[in-house]
């Protein structure tokens, strides 16, 4: 056998070569291919990854108020049924974490004792002070020792019929499955005052007032997360009223005519 036919006959070793001695250029576009696919898959995935998180970070607000109602029960429990009051001595937010952490000092307060008052979605991150930069939730204004309670609802009234403060766990009979206690309370308010401010007043920013965080505000894509009264807690997309000033004390609904119950795509209401 000549040379030449067992070159010919031999096996060619390695990657085919193109006439300038590289690499065959389909090894490239083929690799291109591949990257391309990657890609397509990523940007289809993102959304359902993007909604999982939210949805983890839903249940964790959720499982913040819940949290948040225990304490407050157990106040109740500890102090003759008196709820916490909105304002006193100090307000809702400082009396929840000094009663569950036995704070009697603001210097004790640790970063990790208020994550309790933030929910993992907030994205404004609004507070009050130096000390509570960032709160997210809402309380019952009208929850109040009856000394501090004319700021709130004194101008509610239907003639001159004063809504009374809720003083006592064991006022109420009725609608204690509507009587918002803790609620998302962000996005609303972040939506009209911007974000990362440490010193917005405190009724605006952590009051259960006429706003919700439903609507364009809703919390969360599956809507707003609160604890009722009777200690049920639900992601929900309509809140409840009276229908004097919208506001979230229900047990005075008798004084002021019935109860509404405003849904979601109720836009122009709940906005």
């Amino acid at each position: 056998m000549t040379k030449k036919t067992q070159n010919m006959l031999s096996v060619r070793r390695g990657p085919a070569k193109n006439r300038f001695g590289a690499a065959n250029i389909f090894t490239l576009i083929e690799l291109l291919v591949v990257i391309a696919i990657i890609a397509i898959l990523a940007a289809m995935l993102m959304p359902a990854l993007q909604k999982a998180r939210e949805s983890g970070r839903s249940i964790a607000c959720l499982n913040q108020n819940k949290s948040l109602y225990n304490i407050w029960l157990m106040y109740a429990n500890d102090n003759a049924d008196h709820l916490i009051s909105f304002t006193g001595k100090s307000y809702w937010y400082r009396q929840i974490i000094d009663y569950n952490y036995n704070i009697t000092n603001t210097d004790h307060i640790k970063d990790n004792n208020k994550n309790l008052l933030i929910c993992p979605s907030d994205t404004f991150k609004n507070g009050v002070n130096s000390v509570f930069t960032v709160i997210s939730y809402g309380y019952n204004g009208g929850f109040q020792n009856p000394a501090f309670a004319s700021n709130y609802l004194s101008s509610c009234k239907s003639g001159s019929t004063l809504g009374r403060p809720l003083q006592k766990i064991t006022q109420v009979r009725r609608n204690t499955d509507k009587i918002r206690v803790f609620s998302d309370y962000w996005r609303a308010f972040g939506g009209e005052n911007g974000s990362n401010k440490i010193d917005c007043d405190i009724n605006e920013k952590t009051r259960l007032n006429a706003w919700a965080d439903l609507g364009r505000y809703r919390a969360h894509s599956n809507g707003m997360n609160t604890v009722y009264f009777n200690g049920s807690a639900e992601t929900t997309l309509s809140r409840y009223r009276h229908g004097t000033c919208s506001r979230a004390d229900l047990w005075n609904a008798e004084l002021f005519g019935s109860v509404q119950h405003l849904y979601d795509k109720w836009k122009s209401a709940l906005e």
